[in-house]
């Protein structure tokens, strides 16, 4: 519980430095994220392989492996989680 607490208090933090354009995040809130998400790879680590691929499936990781440098480049493109609400003159339908 205290580790999904951490990880909700980092993403908090980070959704209001993305709030405000010209604040940068500070060392603490930057150390805060990173301590949260090393819980979260620990879980990660030792999580079912279906599991795994769920939440990478959700983040939208791509893995790309360059032989030649022998080096991966990893780029993801999380879907936005959002409640889509279509309003209309007779009132509001989900």
């Amino acid at each position: 519980m205290q580790q999904e607490k951490a990880v909700l208090e980092a993403q908090l933090a980070a959704s209001d430095a993305r709030a405000v354009a010209d604040r940068r995040m500070t060392a603490a809130e930057i150390r805060q994220l990173v301590d949260a998400m090393g819980g979260l790879l620990q879980v990660l680590r030792d999580a079912d392989p279906g599991d795994k691929l769920e939440v990478y499936r959700q983040l939208g990781l791509k893995l790309t492996y360059n032989e030649t440098t022998r080096m991966v480049v990893a780029e993801t493109q999380p879907q936005p989680s959002v409640c889509a609400v279509v309003v209309s003159e007779g009132g509001v339908a989900h």
